[in-house]
C-alpha cells in the first residue's frame, strides 16, 4: 500500500506528488517487468480514472492466469469494475478465487510478501469494494477469520489488508442500510 492509495482513499497528501506518480504508473505497463506491478499500477490508474480500458480488456483476455497472485488477479477484476465491465470484472475475480483454493506455494519466500492470509484479506477487499455479485464474499469472510484465528502471529501486511477489508464491507454495509 502506497502514498496514492492513501491518497485515494481519503488520506492526506500533496497533489502534485500524486499526479508524479501517475505519470510514473502510466509509463510503466511492460508486462515483462513483472506482472503483479502492472496489475496494481492499472488498479490505482482505474481508481484515479486513468486507465486505458483497452488494456484492461487486453490483460484480463490475454494474461490473466500470467499473474501469479490472487491478488494481482482481483486487482485487475476491480479495475474493471470501476470502467463498469461486469463481465470481465466477474472472469477476473474468478480467476483470484481459483489462485485462492490452488496449490500453497506461500510457504516459501515471496518477493512481494504476500501469504495466502494477506492475498485472501486482499481479495475480499477488492471484491467488497467492487460489489461483484460473482464473488461469494461470506465464504471469504469465514476463511480470512480461519485463517487469521489458527495463525499465532499475522504480519504487518495481514493485518492492514484484513482492516481495509473490514473498512470495505462496513462500507458496504452502510450504502445498503442508506439506500432504502
Amino acid at each position: 500500500m502506497t502514498w496514492l492509495w492513501s491518497k485515494i482513499s481519503g488520506f492526506a497528501g500533496t497533489i502534485g506528488a500524486g499526479i508524479a506518480i501517475l505519470f510514473a504508473l502510466e509509463a510503466n505497463l511492460d508486462f515483462e517487468k513483472g506482472g503483479e506491478d502492472i496489475a496494481y499500477a492499472l488498479y490505482v490508474l482505474a481508481r484515479s480514472g486513468r486507465a486505458a480500458i483497452g488494456d484492461l480488456r487486453y490483460y484480463a483476455e490475454t494474461k490473466l492466469q500470467n499473474f501469479r497472485t490472487a491478488l494481482a488477479k482481483a486487482q485487475i477484476g476491480a479495475a474493471l469494475s470501476l470502467y463498469g465491465d461486469k463481465q470481465r470484472s466477474a472472469m477476473a475475480f474468478k480467476a483470484a478465487l481459483q489462485s485462492l483454493d490452488g496449490s500453497d506455494d506461500y510457504k516459501i519466500w515471496r518477493g512481494d510478501y504476500g501469504t495466502m492470509l494477506r492475498d485472501r484479506a486482499a481479495v475480499l477487499t477488492l471484491a467488497a469494494e467492487s460489489s461483484d455479485p460473482s464473488v461469494d464474499v461470506r465464504a471469504l469472510i469465514t476463511k480470512v477469520a480461519a485463517e487469521a484465528d489458527g495463525r499465532t502471529y499475522t504480519s504487518t501486511l495481514e493485518n492492514a489488508w484484513m482492516m481495509l477489508a473490514a473498512a470495505a464491507l462496513l462500507r458496504v454495509m452502510w450504502k445498503a442500510s442508506h439506500a432504502r
